[in-house]
């Protein structure tokens, strides 16, 4: 793979799915991961090693689908795929089964679940979230949603409540700005990551890797990873309050079962990545209101 090539195809990138995927790795890493790692220790992580991959573009003729808990409809601002060739059964079954290596843990807690397609249904999600995550107010919902829940977790764990907002608002800063695009792709590119879509950044990388399998990815000085773990670090989880833990331990659990909920549809849903984006946002509105309701009754 020629990563000087690939550095620059994507300065064309926006970084909304990278940006949105990383305001709910605050919400969710920011809270107390080394809590879970204490409670919950999951397996050693897989030792599949990921091959290099090209990462796709979004797919671009979804504009009416609707924006996730939100009532207005967006026009998308999607990058454009290119026409192919139906590739034979052979080339997709080996296209699969690299698919399910870029992602392992993912891969591993699926497997252990009894889900099978892995790859088929990894390809159709990564389309329908980029679908979704074109629209700005999905985005904005995203972000706010994930500094509404590291307050709360602030809150029950006696912490400084403006500190930690101010704290949040500053790393979606550094992710939102242009100028710090390319150096967030090669950060991200070196934690093995060669798609940066949701799926990959949110439940490979954060709740898989880096919660459930304590498999923390080397952070460059001044990047995105150093500012996430200097969030995190201001939780201690050696003076965690019950009433945080339960919170956090319930959040990474409800996360989880979304994850193994959005694997688990119809296999027929998957075979049109163009339609799959309203069924997603159809179970994220149904899921996400029940999770936070669930939270905020603890």
């Amino acid at each position: 793979m020629d990563f000087g090539r690939f550095v620059l195809d994507m300065k064309n990138w926006i970084l909304r799915e990278i940006a949105c995927a990383a305001g709910l790795f605050v919400l969710s890493a920011g809270a107390g991961y080394c809590v879970y790692r204490r409670l919950r220790r999951g397996i050693a992580p897989p030792e599949n090693t990921q091959p290099p991959h090209e990462p796709e573009n979004v797919l671009g003729d979804t504009v009416d689908t609707p924006s996730v808990l939100q009532v207005v409809e967006q026009n998308l601002e999607l990058l454009p795929t290119e026409p192919h060739d139906e590739p034979s059964a052979v080339v997709l079954e080996k296209e699969e089964s690299f698919l399910e290596l870029e992602v392992p843990f993912i891969r591993e807690h699926l497997l252990e679940r009894g889900v099978t397609d892995i790859g088929l249904k990894l390809c159709a999600l990564r389309k329908a979230f980029s679908t979704l995550l074109a629209s700005i107010h999905n985005q904005n919902f995203l972000f706010v949603l994930g500094k509404k829940i590291v307050m709360r977790l602030a809150a029950a764990n006696n912490q400084d409540v403006v500190g930690v907002q101010l704290a949040y608002e500053s790393l979606i800063r550094f992710l939102r700005s242009p100028p710090n695009r390319e150096s967030i792709v090669t950060e991200l590119f070196g934690a093995q990551l060669h798609h940066y879509n949701f799926m990959d950044v949110f439940y490979e990388l954060l709740i898989f890797r880096y919660v459930t399998n304590d498999s923390a990815p080397e952070a460059c000085e001044g990047g995105f990873l150093e500012r996430l773990f200097a969030f995190i670090s201001m939780w201690n989880p050696d003076e965690w309050e019950p009433a945080a833990e339960l919170y956090f331990t319930m959040l990474i659990d409800q996360l989880t079962v979304l994850c193994e909920v959005l694997f688990s549809q119809p296999l027929e849903l998957y075979s049109d990545p163009a339609a799959l984006a309203s069924p997603v946002s159809r179970l994220l509105w149904q899921h996400v209101p029940l999770m936070i309701d669930m939270l905020e009754k603890l």
